[in-house]
């Protein structure tokens, strides 16, 4: 059954994750120069389109289809994203493109949103421009920061994390390159039920999830098969009706494309720093932060080793260190770290910096769907596209909105919070709604007994001071000692109203465990499957069909 959401767009800065992404939002002009399109126009997409039309090399896809049809039955897609695979691989069609590195059960809210943005405004791009679009989620599992991906939150009166266990020897190392025994995901399926509430939905999820598993299996993954393969299963599944296609850089076939990216970086090393430094001086010239830090004397890819995925970093000499390549040594001249590179391709792994211009080379892409972290790599990297020989897509915001359920809207109405206020963490907030709710001005009060109470001790000193009587030291204190006793009757005041009221108080609490979960955004601190778990697994489409796809505003989603 398709839910209803009522929306509400807010510009809270909490709600954007730095002030470069909120001027994106809003006032994109200041960021124009930075960004080869303008994401807000639909006919934008139109000039990309007629752009690749004349530059794209169409061989390129030809060579790369038969592999992402392979890749996607793997895991059991569905009927569409085998459709979208062939329409792909005639000349007329286009992607649009949006990634992620993997994370268990899809990781946090954000990636779910992506995947949203990417299906709906595929489909409404392909409509409004009567052109095939084909929607693409690139799975970042060159990777390696496992801290991101090895655990989710499930709320559960408060959030329980839910983790993978992942030996120390394959942490170090691509997640591509982690590969869990069948067991260990059946482990992390358990701990995820138990972990959720007995609904009428939970025993979808346990099919689901089963599913899955035994397609892994029967697909001759008994001994095991990646983190970052397991990922795209689960995301391939939930959204089978989109036809995704999920793209994994770790294909054959892009490592074999890899190594033109590859050279470049190696023979453009100077111009592509010096440019991204360029910008990143631009960019905090303008007052945002710079998003790249760039490693200096490293290159922008890495290798795996047999223990983890290794930087190359450049001496002065203009030799290469790889530590644990070779345990007899570390120093190589550029023609043998060529000779290792190509030997090991399918062991190299792009950084932030190359790997777009491999997705953008490789794919007729029209947009790039993006969060605020991605959207500030692009402000830097515009430059670097040119020096490689193409050019940046549309970069496009990705959804982003707050879920608020039943019982949290009544609270919220109950207390007459105001969204606009949010940025009040609970504290500041509970006092200002109790202040409000005693009905009268507490400020005013506090004031007026202060001053009257400096009045009453001034009158007095004077008094003494008529009958030559000195009591001007212990006056003194009496006044230094007032605002401190004011400060605390105002607590005291607050907290006997809060004693009375307590239900402000619970009701706070429970709206910012919600919506700010350990003060950051839900988006980003809760898994899907939690609210599948509620609503079933139509609240996905019923998200979609509510989905303005050029309204870039964070959304309040009420459940209506």
């Amino acid at each position: 059954m398709i839910m209803d959401f009522n929306i509400t767009g807010l510009r809270n800065n909490i709600f954007y994750r730095n002030n470069l992404y909120r001027d994106y939002v809003f006032e994109f002009d200041k960021l124009r120069n930075f960004f080869s399109y303008d994401y807000r126009l639909p006919e934008q997409y139109k000039a990309r389109a007629d752009f690749l039309k004349k530059t794209y090399d169409k061989d390129i896809k030809n060579n790369l289809c038969d592999e992402l049809y392979d890749y996607n039955n793997s895991f059991g897609c569905g009927k569409k994203t085998l459709e979208n695979i062939d329409i792909l691989k005639k000349e007329d069609s286009f992607t649009l493109v949006a990634g992620q590195q993997p994370g268990i059960f899809s990781g946090p809210l954000y990636t779910i949103y992506k995947a949203i943005s990417l299906a709906s405004v595929s489909k409404m791009l392909s409509e409004k421009l009567n052109i095939k679009i084909v929607p693409v989620f690139w799975n970042a599992s060159d990777d390696n920061d496992i801290d991101e991906i090895k655990s989710i939150n499930i709320p559960s009166g408060s959030l329980e994390k839910i983790s993978i266990d992942i030996p120390g020897y394959l942490s170090r190392l691509s997640f591509s390159k982690m590969v869990l025994p069948v067991d260990e995901y059946e482990n992390l399926a358990r701990k995820l039920l138990d972990s959720l509430q007995e609904t009428e939905y939970k025993k979808e999820i346990e099919k689901f999830l089963s599913r899955i598993l035994d397609i892994m299996m029967n697909a001759g993954k008994n001994n095991g098969f990646s983190v970052s393969r397991f990922f795209s299963a689960i995301l391939s599944h939930l959204f089978s009706d989109d036809g995704l296609i999920i793209i994994d850089p770790e294909l054959a076939v892009l490592k074999k494309f890899s190594r033109k990216i590859i050279e470049f970086d190696l023979s453009k090393q100077t111009e592509i720093h010096g440019s991204i430094d360029f910008n990143s001086k631009e960019l905090t010239a303008l007052g945002y932060h710079s998003q790249l830090s760039l490693l200096r004397d490293n290159l922008d890819f890495f290798l795996n080793t047999k223990n983890a995925r290794e930087k190359i970093k450049i001496s002065k000499r203009g030799s290469f260190f790889i530590h644990g390549y070779d345990s007899k040594k570390s120093e190589f001249s550029l023609n043998e770290l060529k000779n290792i590179l190509f030997k090991n391709i399918n062991d190299t792994a792009l950084s932030v910096i190359t790997r777009p211009l491999l997705q953008d080379w490789v794919l007729p892409n029209i947009a790039t769907i993006c969060g605020p972290g991605e959207i500030s790599y692009f402000a830097q990297i515009k430059d670097v596209y040119t020096f490689f020989g193409i050019e940046m897509p549309v970069i496009m915001p990705r959804l982003s909105a707050t879920i608020i359920e039943r019982k949290i809207k009544e609270s919220i109405k109950k207390i007459k919070l105001d969204y606009e206020t949010l940025e009040l963490f609970p504290e500041r907030q509970t006092k200002a709604i109790l202040k409000n709710m005693i009905g009268f001005d507490i400020n005013s009060f506090l004031a007026e007994l202060e001053k009257e109470m400096h009045e009453l001790v001034r009158n007095k000193k004077e008094t003494l001071r008529k009958h030559d009587i000195d009591g001007d030291g212990p006056f003194n204190r009496i006044e230094n000692n007032l605002k401190k006793e004011i400060e605390i009757l105002s607590k005291r005041i607050l907290s006997e109203y809060g004693r009375k009221n307590s239900f402000v108080v619970d009701s706070i609490n429970k709206i910012y465990n919600n919506l700010l979960p350990n003060k950051n955004l839900q988006e980003r601190s809760v898994n899907v499957f939690d609210y599948i778990n509620r609503y079933g697994f139509e609240i996905i489409n019923s998200i979609k069909k509510k989905l303005d796809p050029f309204d870039f505003r964070h959304k309040f989603m009420e459940i209506a």
